[in-house]
C-alpha cells in the first residue's frame, strides 16, 4: 500500500539521490517557499496528484485503487546563455524516473517542455506521468 505521502517521499528521495549533472542548482521541493533571490538557476518539484480510479471491489480494507499523479520540475536558468544547460538539467532529471519502479510508484513517460523566457530566466519544465496502489 502506497499513500500521496509515501509517493512523495519515493520521488523526493530518488531525486535527492540520483539528480546528477554537473554542479547541481537549488532544488525547492513543493512545499517549500521559493526564496530565489541572488539564484541564478533553480529547480521546483513537485508531485501532484491527477487521477484516481477504483481496481478491485471486496471488503473494507482489500480495495484497491490506482492513484495516478504528474512529477513536475519547473527548470528556471539563465537567458541568453543557449539551451545547452537547460538540456542538460532536463535531460538528468527525466532520466531520473522515466521507466522505473520506486518504492511502489510506477514512472513511465517523461516529456520536457520549453517555455522560454520569463523576466530575467529561462523557464522549462519536465514532466513525468507515474501511478500507485493504495489500498482501503
Amino acid at each position: 500500500m502506497t499513500t500521496i505521502n509515501q509517493a512523495r517521499r519515493a520521488v523526493y528521495d530518488e531525486f535527492n539521490d540520483n539528480y546528477s549533472p554537473p554542479y547541481t542548482p537549488t532544488v525547492i521541493f513543493g512545499n517549500e517557499a521559493e526564496d530565489t533571490e541572488g539564484l541564478n538557476e533553480w529547480l521546483l518539484l513537485k508531485l501532484m496528484n491527477t487521477d484516481s480510479e477504483q481496481h478491485t471491489l471486496g471488503k473494507v480494507g482489500n480495495r484497491r485503487y490506482r492513484r495516478r499523479g504528474l512529477v513536475f520540475i519547473r527548470i528556471y536558468t539563465i537567458v541568453d546563455d543557449g539551451l545547452r544547460r537547460f538540456d542538460e538539467l532536463a535531460r538528468a532529471a527525466r532520466d531520473i524516473y522515466e521507466g522505473k519502479t520506486v518504492s511502489g510508484v510506477w514512472f513511465t513517460d517523461g516529456i520536457i517542455r520549453e517555455i522560454g523566457p520569463i523576466d530575467d530566466k529561462y523557464v522549462g519544465t519536465v514532466s513525468i506521468n507515474c501511478s500507485w496502489d493504495e489500498t482501503k
